[in-house]
């Protein structure tokens, strides 16, 4: 069974997602949200990068649709855990200019 969680599943692109996946066979959908309501979903606060980093490691791919925290560093920790250890992390932010400037300044040696 291939887990997937998507972080900000219940917003306009998140549930995009959401719609294409659920009619897959072998396929678990968790939303990552700041209110946990229902039992597929989980807490996601940047707000503490080792809690959500544990949270994550539980997955097999990460999609995150929702805004990147103000403080960018809040979500660095988190990103970088994940693809050192061979993780997939699918980003979808509408704001590409400082998404792009950040993962590069990062994944540069």
């Amino acid at each position: 069974m291939t887990r997937i969680l998507i972080i900000g599943g219940k917003g306009f692109v998140g549930k995009h997602f959401m719609r294409c996946f659920q009619h897959m066979k072998d396929i678990e959908i968790h939303i990552g949200t700041r209110k946990v309501k229902a039992k597929n979903e989980v807490l996601i606060s940047f707000d503490n990068p080792s809690e959500v980093y544990k949270t994550i490691s539980n997955f097999h791919m990460v999609i995150n649709t929702s805004k990147w925290p103000i403080d960018k560093r809040k979500i660095s920790d988190v990103f970088n855990q994940i693809l050192k250890k061979g993780g997939i992390w699918l980003e979808t932010t509408a704001d590409y200019e400082k998404c792009r400037a950040f993962i590069f300044s990062r994944t540069r040696t």
